[in-house]
């Protein structure tokens, strides 16, 4: 993203329109940048309000970043329509969406990311695309080195004993003890501070290599089969989900759904094996960098204490979708 942004060229100072929930990492780009941010709202399904944007953009606005969350696609027609009636940039954030050649995701915005690292068995790895032939001119001419081999060695031995952690193979907590602190050394750093700069690298050869023999779209429509199915299911249990259909288009990450107490219940599928997320962020507030605003994102605040989302990985088969439909079954 950072690279997008230079390519882009935005003035500096200038603002940004972006969701009330992301990540620190999706914060960090922008601000090292030198932009300053303007948060607008989403409902409970995670979904913005063309009026509300529209009402929030100033002279001073200099692009929307918009986020398909959990891989869930957005109709951006309307967004799309508003930027250029404006003259402002359009970025997508596919970050959380699977990257299928003949999808639409990512080819709306002026620029749109995938981190294809959430969805493939590779340690790094992003796409940078460009809907601007200007644009792509600019990230023609750079040139980034590819990341040190061992560097690549290290990140995938840390993924690989973090969910070997996550799975009970490894005694995650009894290596903490061992060491006499809470961090464990496969832990990932301190979260990223805003405005920082960090290195940029190419995809590493090997993420590369396993990238390309990947069957794209048969990936992105195991995972659509996967989540309709556990959409059914849910649907049947009287489990609230926040989606219960896809447009065409989703490469879905993962299935958010509603849980009175999401950390109780994130801990008992844990014990029984299956790995889930605490996905939705709340509101950052009184930084320097975001500009004051009079809302409290009430919506936010529920999804961030109400979601959890279940695995749909392109490997889970009917098997696997069984025993976690039964073990929720089971704990609820």
């Amino acid at each position: 993203m950072r690279v997008g942004l230079d390519c882009l060229n935005l003035e500096r100072g200038k603002h940004v329109l972006m969701p009330a929930s992301m990540c620190p990492a999706v914060l960090e780009p922008v601000v090292n940048y030198g932009l300053k941010i303007s948060l607008y709202g989403l409902n409970r399904q995670l979904h913005w309000d063309i009026d509300d944007i529209d009402e929030k953009v100033t002279p001073a606005t200099a692009a929307i970043y918009v986020i398909h969350y959990f891989g869930v696609a957005r109709d951006l027609t309307a967004l799309r329509s508003l930027c250029d009636d404006k003259g402002i940039a359009l970025i997508e954030d596919c970050a959380l969406c699977g990257f299928d050649p003949k999808s639409s995701l990512g080819k709306v915005g002026d620029i749109s990311i995938f981190s294809l690292w959430k969805f493939y068995p590779i340690s790094d790895g992003a796409i940078l695309r460009c809907n601007n032939e200007k644009i792509s001119e600019k990230i023609s001419e750079q040139y980034y080195p590819r990341p040190d081999y061992l560097e690549t060695l290290k990140r995938s031995t840390k993924i690989l004993c973090n969910s070997m952690g996550m799975q009970g193979i490894l005694p995650m907590e009894s290596i903490k003890r061992s060491r006499g602190n809470d961090q464990c050394p496969f832990d990932e750093p301190e979260a990223m501070v805003p405005g920082d700069a960090y290195p940029v690298f190419r995809i590493s050869s090997h993420a590369m290599k396993v990238f390309e023999q990947m069957d794209h779209q048969g990936i992105a429509q195991k995972r659509r089969d996967n989540f309709e199915k556990l959409v059914e299911f849910s649907l049947v249990s009287e489990i609230s989900t926040l989606y219960q259909e896809l447009l065409p288009e989703s490469v879905p990450y993962c299935i958010p759904v509603i849980a009175d107490d999401p950390i109780r219940l994130q801990f008992q599928l844990r014990e029984q094996g299956i790995q889930t997320e605490i996905p939705v962020n709340r509101p950052f507030r009184d930084q320097p960098y975001l500009l004051p605003t009079a809302d409290d994102f009430p919506d936010i605040h529920y999804l961030s204490s109400h979601v959890l989302a279940l695995p749909m990985h392109q490997d889970i088969e009917e098997k696997q979708l069984r025993f976690i439909r039964k073990t929720i079954s089971e704990i609820r």
